[in-house]
Formats: structure tokens, sequence, C-alpha cells
């Protein structure tokens, strides 16, 4: 399986980035990625084609990026005072 991130969702259709590098995007059909998923989720992928085999959220590697994003806008908006 590989990591992705969602990037963007519009009109029931998810952008997803290569998490290894995020140049490489694909976009995939809602309906073949797990229910409720949102921007900013990072996804395990099986994909044959554009035909998702098997999908997982990584709700621990989500939260883990969003808590260093957010460490990271601090120490920039700590920096700028």
């Amino acid at each position: 399986m590989t990591q992705y991130t969602i990037d963007s969702i519009t009109d029931n259709k998810a952008r997803i980035l290569l998490r290894a590098d995020e140049s490489k995007s694909l976009v995939i059909d809602l309906v073949e990625l797990p229910p409720n998923i949102k921007e900013g989720d990072i996804i395990e992928l099986t994909i044959d084609g554009q035909r998702v085999l098997d999908a997982k959220v990584l709700t621990d590697a989500t939260t883990a990026a969003k808590k260093r994003v957010e460490t990271l806008l601090e120490k920039l908006k700590n920096k700028n005072k």
C-alpha cells in the first residue's frame, strides 16, 4: 500500500498527493475512498490503474501531521512578534 494525502475534494472527486513525492497527484472518485474523508487526511491505498483495491485512513499519521503544521505555524507567529 502507498500513502497519499487528500489535497482537495471537488465534484465527488478527490485529488490525492503521493506522500513520497507531492509533485505527483491522482484524481480518484470519492466512492472509491473511505467514507467521511476530508482534505488533509493521510490515507493508504492499493491502486490498479484508476481502480482502488484497498483503502485505509491513517488517523494517527493525520493527527501527527496536523500537529507538526500547528507547531510550525505557532513558531512563525512567535518569530514575527
